[in-house]
């Protein structure tokens, strides 16, 4: 233990005072042993005085010096204690780094001195400090010249704003290749809220984006091929109930994007028409529930208040139990098609009337289908009701 200056002075007359006090006292006893011993001299008298002098100075050292190697000894192993805490600590951590596949890196902004993991460096394809050092460079010069500035921007801005730091970009490897990251960070500040370090970590997400470019890439060649056919797509996930409506489906009801047309099953029930609406619905959800094959024809409003008739038809993915987990289909503008038969009936109810007014019976023959049409007044005439009786 470690005394004060003040304690040290206070002390150090008293052991004084204390020696001083037995040599007087052995003293003493030795002048009294020798008048009752006149056969002692006084020089071995002085002797005998300075060797038990000499062996009480030598037992308070020897204790003295136990004493500070019984401190010393205490200290030692509360250090070994503390030290394998820290160093199972750090194990811990760095197994649990490791499996996570992150790197993390740490930033001491007053000392300007970055820290990166070996897991950091393994996934730029680095090994130690040497080829990778701890500097705020060795990480900024592998940006990628795109993406260099918006995420030295976004850094900045968090440790100076305080603004969340969650950003992906690219970074050169040791062999030149690169790499997908996505990088998050928290800091701490001062009472004045001003960061003094910063600590986070990147994962490697190359293959995330390489998917998600396919996917894009695939969505983008799906979109043209169904823009250049006219049908509208539709894909629905039963279970989570989102559906992907492509661009030619939104456009064919006048919308643009998933802002004015979301994607949403309700969005698509929302725009039928009452009177085809609860049918519609019946065969749907017998299809998804049953799969009874579902191919219909039924009116949607569009953005910009038309009813518009379409032919729909789609399938379904289904798990070993049977139960529908994807439903997906296409629509079919077939407004001008049902106008025209609605048209062409007006046109043959007209002519009905007009021959039936004139007691005559009509027929039309397709001469290259070979194709015999009859009216029905041709078929009264002869005492027939309808084509199943009479075919044409």
């Amino acid at each position: 233990m470690i005394q004060s200056k003040q304690e040290q002075t206070t002390s150090t007359p008293h052991f004084k005072f204390l020696i001083t006090s037995i040599y007087f006292i052995i003293l003493v006893l030795l002048v009294t042993s020798s008048v009752l011993k006149p056969g002692l001299s006084l020089g071995t008298l002085f002797l005998w005085s300075n060797f038990f002098l000499l062996s009480l100075l030598l037992a308070l050292y020897i204790r003295r010096e136990a004493k500070r190697s019984w401190v010393l000894d205490k200290k030692i192993r509360r250090l070994k204690r503390t030290r394998g805490s820290i160093l199972e600590s750090e194990q811990r951590y760095a197994l649990t780094t490791s499996g996570s596949g992150e790197g993390l890196w740490d930033f001491d902004i007053q000392g300007q001195y970055f820290w990166y993991s070996d897991r950091f460096r393994q996934l730029l394809g680095y090994e130690d400090e040497d080829d990778f050092p701890n500097t705020l460079e060795s990480w900024s010069n592998t940006l990628h010249p795109e993406d260099r500035e918006p995420t030295l921007k976004a850094f900045n801005e968090h440790l100076d704003k305080g603004t969340p730091y969650d950003v992906s970009y690219r970074l050169q490897t040791k062999q030149g290749e690169w790499k997908w990251f996505i990088a998050r960070g928290e800091s701490l500040r001062n009472d004045a809220g001003k960061s003094y370090r910063a600590a986070g970590s990147i994962a490697d997400i190359t293959e995330q984006k390489r998917a998600e470019e396919a996917l894009q890439e695939s969505d983008e060649r799906f979109e043209l091929a169904s823009a250049g056919s006219g049908d509208g797509l539709w894909d629905l996930d039963v279970e989570g109930g989102r559906v992907w409506y492509s661009t030619a489906y939104r456009q064919l009801l006048g919308y643009e994007d998933e802002n004015d047309y979301p994607g949403t099953l309700n969005t698509w029930i929302d725009g039928l028409h009452p009177e085809e609406k609860e049918a519609t619905l019946k065969r749907f959800y017998s299809h998804i529930e049953k799969g009874t094959p579902y191919d219909s024809e039924y009116r949607l409003i569009t953005k910009q208040g038309e009813w518009r008739w379409f032919k729909v038809r789609c399938k379904s993915l289904r798990d070993k139990s049977g139960k529908a987990y994807r439903v997906a289909g296409a629509i079919t503008d077939i407004t001008e098609k049902k106008r025209a038969e609605e048209a062409l009936q007006e046109s043959e109810e007209r002519f009905s009337l007009t021959t039936a007014g004139s007691g005559g019976g009509l027929w039309d023959f397709d001469i290259p289908g070979q194709y015999f049409w009859y009216s029905d007044r041709f078929r009264e005439l002869l005492g027939y009701e309808d084509e199943d009786d009479f075919p044409n």
